[in-house]
């Protein structure tokens, strides 16, 4: 559900276009329903203000276009949506019913959407989607949440565009507690040269550039020098700083 209200944002902010037919959104409803993600009635309000928020999102596929199809039999009639409505991508996790032989004649591609919303922040930059997640935020009431909240809901699904959006919201702030930390931490090896191994992460600090290497199979997850932040931290790895930037308060070592 996070996921499906991000994307919609997305597409209410211009970032997109969206198109379905009605049998796309009789599909996402009664899946909604039978998961006991909605009730009926909330089904029924939701294709009703989906239809008046993208009144001309609706598309209509006629059948003999459905069958011209030769991608899965039961996802015919979303690639035959994407034909009438002159879409250049289908956004979905079940990639494997639309695979590239099936779509190149009509010049269409399937995406993952955590591919799609990445290829949106490379295309408008950070700035839009970061502005609709916190306004997602906002709007979510039971439970209220952060965005950091939000963002670690949205990682299993979206873990490439969940770790660049971390990075815009939190980046300073990791990079904040690993330098006081890895000076609280470790001795000098030199002139403005800090180097720290702790449990999950290995921390260096030299010239004022600090680097941070997870030591799973990640590599490299953040880099920054003068007031640049880079880098791809997950929900998890701020949670972890934020853990250390309270043991740092108590003057307590980690």
């Amino acid at each position: 559900m996070p996921l499906k209200d991000t994307l919609l944002r997305a597409s209410a902010a211009y970032l997109y276009r969206m198109h379905f037919s009605q049998e796309i959104l009789d599909g996402v409803t009664r899946n909604l329903v039978k998961n006991s993600k909605m009730t009926p009635e909330n089904a029924k309000r939701f294709q009703a203000t989906l239809l008046r928020v993208f009144p001309d999102a609706l598309v209509e596929v006629p059948r003999d276009l459905e069958g011209a199809m030769t991608n899965d039999p039961g996802d015919r009639h979303v690639l035959a949506a994407a034909v009438v409505s002159q879409a250049e991508t289908i956004v979905t996790s079940n990639l494997k019913h639309f695979k590239p032989e099936d779509l190149a004649p009509w010049n269409i591609t399937a995406q993952h959407p955590d591919e799609f919303l990445t290829d949106l922040c490379k295309l408008h930059g950070t700035e839009p989607l970061a502005k609709l997640l916190q306004e997602q935020v906002k709007d979510l009431k039971r439970p209220p949440m952060t965005v950091l909240d939000l963002l670690e809901r949205l990682h299993p699904q979206v873990p490439i565009f969940t770790s660049r959006m971390v990075t815009h919201f939190c980046g300073k702030e990791v990079e904040a507690t690993a330098k006081v930390y890895i000076k609280y931490m470790a001795p000098t090896l030199g002139h403005n040269h800090y180097l720290y191994s702790g449990k999950y992460y290995y921390l260096q600090l030299f010239n004022g550039k600090l680097t941070i290497i997870a030591k799973d199979d990640r590599g490299e997850i953040l880099s920054s020098k003068g007031g640049m932040v880079t880098g791809t931290l997950t929900p998890e790895d701020v949670r972890r700083f934020q853990r250390v930037k309270a043991t740092l308060e108590t003057r307590t070592p980690c």
